[in-house]
């Protein structure tokens, strides 16, 4: 972490994450987290970290995690689904379970879009909000600071009523639908940290794409996303990298809060076309409903991200470096 820090340029940081507050700011209040053993920010304020041109309500350590991986990570030539964005996903997934020792089962997602003036490709990483702790629930105090561990689950609430705030500004409403009562109860309990009436809204991985992407208007047509269920078992399974373990726990836009946001940005609940892994494989690969040529194959390109799975200790120890 201190190494892209230092030299934000060589990993591909643009200059607009640099800035103040930017990529170094980010890294040190990431490295701090994790010295002082906590998920959430529940000591400082939360970064003002923006993400083309919009400021994203940053508080959690996967937060903050997301944002870097998104800054540093814009596809390469020749970046698909299959070779880039999916093991990227995966890897960001793997350091969220690292960080929450092996208690996070939110959700992540992954958004690349076409970036309309270099006509390259931008991504956007993040996670659910989940419940907010520290990662060793048995101390109640701070290893660094000695301070008492305030009370988490009320800064919790805010920073859940900070993120409805941003989707709000940026011109969403929350879904004014409620779970049937009928439904399976383990189906209700599922759902992304809502509450009856308002399941989820705020709470979602997708929420920063949300808001970066109707504040900028995205097309749709540029848009895919993935969004993956991170078990105890699949980080297990992920010493080594599994696409066919991680396709196994890919998920659709929740249908209670996802699916209905996307409505109010691009007026269709059609979400397979863009955000459904077969389909788009299927379109790079050239086959049906690929509208075109086959993209570049890409071979390689992911090789970075697919290196990281190697010892977690070390990589644990290389965010400090």
């Amino acid at each position: 972490m201190k190494k892209i820090a230092a030299s934000p340029q060589a990993w591909g940081v643009a200059a607009e994450y640099i800035r103040s507050p930017g990529i170094k700011e980010a890294t040190e209040q990431l490295i701090s987290q994790i010295n002082r053993n906590a998920v959430y920010n529940y000591l400082d304020q939360a970064l003002a970290l923006q993400y083309k041109g919009e400021q994203l309500p940053v508080n959690t350590a996967f937060d903050v995690l997301g944002w870097i991986l998104s800054v540093c990570g814009s596809g390469p030539p020749g970046a698909t689904a299959k070779n880039y964005y999916l093991p990227m996903l995966a890897l960001y997934s793997k350091w969220c379970s690292v960080l929450g020792e092996s208690r996070f089962e939110g959700m992540t997602h992954i958004t690349w879009f076409t970036n309309t003036k270099s006509k390259g490709t931008d991504v956007l990483l993040g996670a659910t909000l989940g419940q907010p702790e520290t990662r060793n629930t048995v101390r109640n105090k701070d290893k660094v600071t000695g301070q008492t561990v305030p009370q988490v689950k009320d800064r919790g609430l805010i920073m859940r009523r900070e993120r409805i705030e941003y989707l709000e500004r940026a011109g969403f409403r929350a879904p004014d639908i409620s779970i049937p009562q009928t439904e399976d109860v383990s189906r209700q309990k599922n759902q992304k940290d809502g509450t009856h009436g308002d399941p989820g809204f705020g709470g979602c991985a997708e929420t920063f794409f949300f808001i970066v992407a109707m504040k900028n208007k995205i097309d749709k047509a540029d848009v895919h996303d993935f969004a993956l269920r991170p078990t105890v078992d699949l980080m297990k399974q992920l010493n080594n990298y599994s696409e066919a373990a991680v396709v196994a726990q890919l998920r659709p836009p929740c249908d209670y809060s996802c699916q209905k946001l996307l409505d109010q940005m691009y007026h269709t609940r059609d979400w397979q076309s863009t955000f459904d892994y077969h389909t788009i494989i299927l379109r790079e690969s050239g086959g049906a409903g690929a509208g075109g040529a086959a993209g570049p194959s890409g071979s390689g390109v992911s090789a970075k991200y697919c290196s990281g799975y190697k010892s977690w200790s070390s990589i644990q120890q290389g965010w400090q470096e």
